[in-house]
Protein backbone atom coordinates (compact mmCIF):
# COMPACT_ATOMS: atom_id res chain seq x y z
CA UNK A 1 0.00 0.00 0.00
CA UNK A 2 1.33 3.41 -0.88
CA UNK A 3 1.53 6.39 1.38
CA UNK A 4 -1.16 9.05 1.52
CA UNK A 5 1.46 11.62 0.60
CA UNK A 6 1.41 14.14 3.42
CA UNK A 7 3.62 17.05 2.42
CA UNK A 8 5.10 18.51 5.61
CA UNK A 9 6.61 21.44 3.72
CA UNK A 10 3.18 22.44 2.39
CA UNK A 11 1.66 22.11 5.85
CA UNK A 12 4.42 24.21 7.44
CA UNK A 13 4.12 26.87 4.72
CA UNK A 14 0.38 27.20 5.26
CA UNK A 15 0.76 27.29 9.03
CA UNK A 16 3.50 29.93 8.73
CA UNK A 17 1.28 31.97 6.43
CA UNK A 18 -1.52 32.00 9.02
CA UNK A 19 0.95 32.88 11.77
CA UNK A 20 2.28 35.81 9.73
CA UNK A 21 -1.26 36.99 9.05
CA UNK A 22 -1.95 36.94 12.79
CA UNK A 23 1.15 39.05 13.42
CA UNK A 24 0.00 41.61 10.83
CA UNK A 25 -3.19 42.14 12.84
CA UNK A 26 -1.35 43.68 15.78
CA UNK A 27 -2.66 46.67 17.65
CA UNK A 28 -2.16 50.07 16.07
CA UNK A 29 -2.32 53.48 17.65
CA UNK A 30 -4.93 56.05 16.78
CA UNK A 31 -3.46 59.24 15.39
CA UNK A 32 -2.82 61.77 18.17
CA UNK A 33 -4.50 64.43 16.03
CA UNK A 34 -7.78 62.54 16.45
CA UNK A 35 -7.53 62.62 20.23
CA UNK A 36 -7.46 66.44 20.38
CA UNK A 37 -10.87 67.03 18.88
CA UNK A 38 -13.90 67.35 21.11
CA UNK A 39 -16.64 66.79 18.56
CA UNK A 40 -18.96 63.87 19.24
CA UNK A 41 -18.24 62.29 15.86
CA UNK A 42 -14.62 61.96 16.87
CA UNK A 43 -15.64 60.16 20.08
CA UNK A 44 -17.68 57.72 18.00
CA UNK A 45 -14.69 57.23 15.73
CA UNK A 46 -12.51 56.42 18.74
CA UNK A 47 -15.04 53.85 19.97
CA UNK A 48 -15.26 52.24 16.52
CA UNK A 49 -11.47 52.17 16.29
CA UNK A 50 -11.17 50.51 19.70
CA UNK A 51 -13.82 47.96 18.70
CA UNK A 52 -11.91 47.21 15.48
CA UNK A 53 -8.68 46.81 17.45
CA UNK A 54 -10.39 44.33 19.74
CA UNK A 55 -11.75 42.39 16.76
CA UNK A 56 -8.28 42.35 15.18
CA UNK A 57 -6.80 40.97 18.38
CA UNK A 58 -9.42 38.20 18.55
CA UNK A 59 -8.90 37.34 14.89
CA UNK A 60 -5.12 37.36 15.32
CA UNK A 61 -5.35 34.98 18.26
CA UNK A 62 -7.66 32.67 16.30
CA UNK A 63 -5.28 32.66 13.32
CA UNK A 64 -2.34 31.88 15.56
CA UNK A 65 -4.22 29.00 17.17
CA UNK A 66 -5.31 27.73 13.76
CA UNK A 67 -1.72 27.85 12.57
CA UNK A 68 -0.61 25.63 15.44
CA UNK A 69 -3.56 23.28 14.95
CA UNK A 70 -2.69 22.85 11.27
CA UNK A 71 0.91 22.04 12.18
CA UNK A 72 -0.17 19.57 14.87
CA UNK A 73 -2.66 17.79 12.62
CA UNK A 74 -0.17 17.69 9.76
CA UNK A 75 2.51 16.17 11.97
CA UNK A 76 0.02 13.63 13.29
CA UNK A 77 -1.06 12.58 9.79
CA UNK A 78 2.55 12.40 8.64
CA UNK A 79 3.41 10.11 11.58
CA UNK A 80 0.36 7.90 10.93
CA UNK A 81 1.20 7.77 7.24
CA UNK A 82 4.75 6.64 8.03
CA UNK A 83 3.51 4.03 10.51
CA UNK A 84 0.89 2.69 8.10
CA UNK A 85 3.41 2.46 5.25
CA UNK A 86 5.87 0.61 7.50
CA UNK A 87 3.16 -1.71 8.79
CA UNK A 88 1.84 -2.59 5.33
CA UNK A 89 5.36 -2.99 3.94
CA UNK A 90 6.21 -5.56 6.61
CA UNK A 91 3.08 -7.64 5.88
Amino acid sequence: MSRIGIDPNNINERAASLKQASENLGEQALSPIDSRSTISANENTKKAFEHAQSAHQILGTALLQSSQTIKDIGEGFFTLDEQAATSFASN
